[in-house]
């Protein structure tokens, strides 16, 4: 169709021409002159564009020499179609790789508060959709779902009636790998879990996000 001359009916300049002809304006409705025909802002939507389409896909069938030649659809109208495909569903399904390049995805523990920040040294992992119990037997840590680790070191030594204080803290941690490794890029959702290594007992956290980051 692209290889036809210009002047040919089936060429797709031709085609083109044809639609924008009349969602441009191009014509004024029979007994109407004031009235222009633009078929995006009236009932002729529907209708136009499915004859449009059947000719188009007419065309393109006699040119490869194929009757049976047919545009993909979605048949919405049918039960087996009645479901949005899901590669449609998010865009969030998955980011190409420039995009990744240009904001890294981020998951952020927020509102990290250690109640006492002073006389105990504070670690925690943090993983991504972990299987549960592990991958055969493989310490979480080691297992390809580890995010990475908070770690929080005593800020000095007091005499012990003046050791007290709380400390409030965030932490980030790049994805965009870990994700695509997992495959979970894509995720509407993902299981975050925040596993105790030491002063657990000390420590709150506020929330979980994952935003991105240029």
């Amino acid at each position: 169709m692209k290889q036809l001359p210009a002047d040919d009916p089936r060429s797709f300049e031709q085609q083109w021409h044809v639609h924008c002809a009349y969602c441009d304006a191009a014509y004024d409705q029979v007994g109407f002159p004031d009235l222009e025909l633009q078929i995006h802002n009236c009932w002729l939507f529907f209708p136009w564009h499915r004859f449009y389409l059947y000719f188009h896909e007419r065309i393109l069938g006699k040119l490869i020499g194929d009757d049976t030649f047919a545009l993909p659809f979605w048949n919405w109208d049918a039960p087996a179609g009645m479901t949005l495909p899901a590669i449609y569903a998010d865009r969030a399904v998955s980011r190409s790789r420039r995009e990744k390049d240009e904001e890294e995805e981020v998951l952020v523990v927020e509102g990290i508060e250690i109640a006492d920040h002073f006389n105990k040294f504070i670690k925690f992992d943090v993983l991504v959709n972990e299987p549960e119990g592990g991958v055969d037997g493989t310490p979480a840590t080691a297992t390809g779902y580890c995010a990475g680790s908070f770690a929080h070191t005593p800020h000095m030594v007091r005499p012990e009636e003046t050791r007290k204080g709380s400390v409030k803290t965030v932490a980030r941690f790049g994805v965009c790998d870990l994700m695509d490794d997992i495959g979970a890029d894509g995720d509407q959702t993902v299981v975050v879990s925040l596993v105790p290594r030491c002063g657990g007992e000390l420590v709150t956290v506020g929330g979980v996000s994952i935003s991105y980051l240029k």
